[in-house]
């Protein structure tokens, strides 16, 4: 039997994109921990370790809801592109190209317009 020549170089394409991904994973890693030390008030990781109280409120009230809401964000938008690309069978569509944004905009002036009463009342 003659061996398949596009065996060994599917092999090696498995392989290099697993490692792509860990890489990116590790990058995505280190970039959220350093995130959540990026902020208004200076912050670090002795000062954490130490217990300082007013260091962990920061850090619980504000630094990780902010780090969890932008990867959950991430994830839900990847996973919103991946199921459409999948019902439109194309892999070039695109929230813009999908009339997604339009969708989003009408939708913010419809409640703009039904909660107009409600501003008023709360002022």
């Amino acid at each position: 039997m003659k061996e398949n020549p596009f065996e060994g170089r599917k092999g090696r394409t498995v392989i290099k994109g697993r490692r792509i991904t860990f890489v990116l994973a590790a990058v995505l890693l280190v970039l959220s921990i350093a995130s959540l030390f990026v902020g208004v008030i200076d912050m670090n990781i002795a000062s954490l370790a130490a217990g300082d109280m007013e260091q962990w409120r920061i850090f619980l009230i504000s630094r990780l809801p902010r780090l969890l809401a932008i990867l959950c964000t991430g994830v839900g938008m990847s996973v919103a592109g991946l199921i459409m690309q999948q019902l439109c069978m194309n892999k070039f569509v695109s929230p813009t190209t999908g009339a997604t944004i339009s969708s989003a905009q009408f939708g913010i002036q419809a409640l703009d317009i039904m909660l107009q009463d409600l501003e008023t009342e709360l002022l």
